[in-house]
């Protein structure tokens, strides 16, 4: 961790953004995105920002963090005591994200890039005009979300999808978990293609996995999965290492123990995805990855290109297939206008 820094004032901030189309975010159709941001002062006035992004059941965990917030508020104040944020991941995220802006020096840093997947989500046709836009915009790897789909519609979807993206393209399918570990493997024997690099929660227990991860020629991305670790599951990515790709949602899983486990092991097959932050989140995602120097194969952040607009200026340079460290050097500003304020509290 580095510096302490003395925390004079703790606010926080409720946010809704449109969405340019429906999307389904764990098998729920979403218009729009909500969240929550908190703000630090400190005592020589500077200000930062960290954001809490919470996935569907929204209304209920943004309900619960506001709680959590209020009723631990004086932990905040003073001289920071991270530990005590192990109980609320979210929270600690945002919380880390925040001071990390205070002290982060990224001058010493090389301006390395990442590459960013591309994302097509929602309705059929959506996810077709999605493809042909990003790989105008040069993305090599595209995620289809796929769970809400039929295994025949799936199929349909994901054969006019190839013919748009080109055989050399990548692509990742993501079930969401909604498909059963017999529905996931017809799908595999009736698609020939040759580019699915993994599929993303393939079945709807852990109980299935082993069973889909001895049956299938395809990796299995484990995310959902994930934020519910436990000795079973821990047991069964010891035993199939090879055959898994760990999605880590890093303002979901910050500090928990999956996170002390997996992301700092160099030996597992690693990707970033996002929870469907603002600027905000992304950047500290970023700045995560940067300052520790994370070894990823790659980031699921095109989600930001769904949004209607943002709350921070300037826009993140997404879509686009490629990030650069010299994203994070760029200053940015809050419009405050679009943030509703719940609370705040100072010494």
């Amino acid at each position: 961790m580095t510096k302490p820094v003395y925390i004079r004032k703790l606010s926080i901030y409720h946010y809704e953004i449109p969405l340019r189309t429906k999307v389904f975010i764990r098998g729920v159709p979403f218009s729009y995105k909500q969240g929550l941001l908190i703000n630090f002062e400190v005592a020589e006035g500077n200000k930062s920002w960290g954001e809490i992004s919470l996935l569907p059941p929204t209304e209920e965990k943004i309900n619960r963090c506001i709680g959590w917030i209020e009723k631990n508020y004086k932990h905040f104040l003073g001289e920071i005591d991270f530990s005590f944020l192990d109980k609320s991941p979210e929270v600690k995220f945002a919380t880390v994200s925040a001071i990390d802006y205070l002290n982060f020096n990224m001058d010493n840093l090389s301006d390395t890039s990442i590459k960013v997947n591309a994302l097509l989500a929602g309705e059929f046709n959506t996810i077709l005009e999605e493809a042909e836009r990003k790989k105008n915009q040069g993305y090599s790897i595209f995620k289809i979300k796929l769970g809400e789909y039929s295994l025949i519609t799936a199929i349909n979807l994901l054969n006019e999808a190839r013919k748009i993206i080109g055989s050399e393209a990548q692509i990742v399918l993501d079930l969401n978990q909604q498909w059963t570990l017999n529905q996931t493997l017809d799908l595999i024997e009736q698609i020939s293609d040759k580019g699915i690099l993994y599929i993303e929660d393939p079945v709807k227990t852990v109980a299935e996995l082993p069973n889909y991860l001895n049956l299938s020629p395809v990796k299995a991305g484990l995310d959902e999965f994930l934020e519910e670790w436990n000795i079973e599951l821990e047991s069964i990515c010891k035993n199939y290492l090879e055959k898994i790709v760990f999605i880590i949602k890093p303002s979901i899983l910050y500090g928990k123990e999956i996170w002390q486990k997996i992301c700092t092991d160099k030996s597992t097959m690693k990707v970033f995805t996002s929870a469907w932050e603002t600027g905000i989140g992304l950047r500290g995602i970023l700045n995560l990855i940067f300052k520790n120097r994370i070894n990823i194969e790659f980031v699921g952040l095109d989600t930001y290109s769904y949004f209607k607009y943002d709350i921070v200026e300037p826009l993140l340079p997404i879509p686009s297939p490629k990030i650069s460290l010299h994203t994070l050097k760029e200053k940015f500003s809050i419009i405050e206008q679009r943030l509703k304020k719940i609370h705040s509290w100072e010494i």
